[in-house]
């Protein structure tokens, strides 16, 4: 009973965010959402590499497999349809083929503002701004529900917090970043 109250929640406060719009919002949460995407944060890590910070480039590849492992095991697991799939009236700008919990796209935007933070300190507002109008953004562009998005974004700050913790960055590019030099 109480499962079905939450879900019935989830449901009105997408419902509310969903559906308003404005042609403004659209281009603007439209290009938002996409900087949650992998090929962003792969993008950002490529010139990470480039720029010779091995360690960075390392401990956001690590937080990216990691996170998108754990992603992709709950997604097949839950198998929760997308807004779009189950409710009516839903105003989609980007339309995904796969389950919607938990949001990868969110996953990924708090996974890189907590390495970012750590390790560029004078961009650490500018990385949680933009993940907090990314997760906001899946749920405005019909994409994903309210705790979809609350999901990844745990998912990606755990991610995030287990990269840090074992110094996975640090470790891998001291045994394999030898090679980049």
């Amino acid at each position: 009973m109480v499962f079905q109250q939450l879900l019935a929640l989830d449901a009105q406060i997408f419902t509310a965010i969903n559906s308003a719009h404005t042609p403004a919002m659209d281009f603007f949460f439209s290009n938002i959402s996409h900087l949650g995407s992998i090929f962003f944060w792969v993008f950002l890590a490529a010139l990470v590499f480039f720029r010779k910070d091995k360690k960075l480039f390392f401990e956001l590849a690590a937080g990216l497999l990691l996170a998108g492992i754990i992603s992709g095991g709950l997604k097949i697991a839950v198998n929760r349809p997308r807004p779009f799939d189950a409710l009516a009236n839903v105003h989609l700008l980007d339309p995904k083929p796969d389950p919607s919990f938990p949001s990868n796209h969110s996953a990924n935007a708090f996974l890189g503002a907590g390495i970012f933070y750590k390790n560029l300190k004078k961009f650490k507002i500018f990385f949680y701004v933009l993940a907090v109008l990314v997760v906001f953004s899946r749920i405005y562009v019909g994409a994903h529900y309210p705790s979809d998005v609350i999901a990844g974004a745990f998912l990606g700050w755990l991610s995030f917090w287990i990269v840090s913790k074992y110094r996975l960055g640090e470790k891998i590019s001291k045994r394999i970043g030898q090679g980049f030099r």
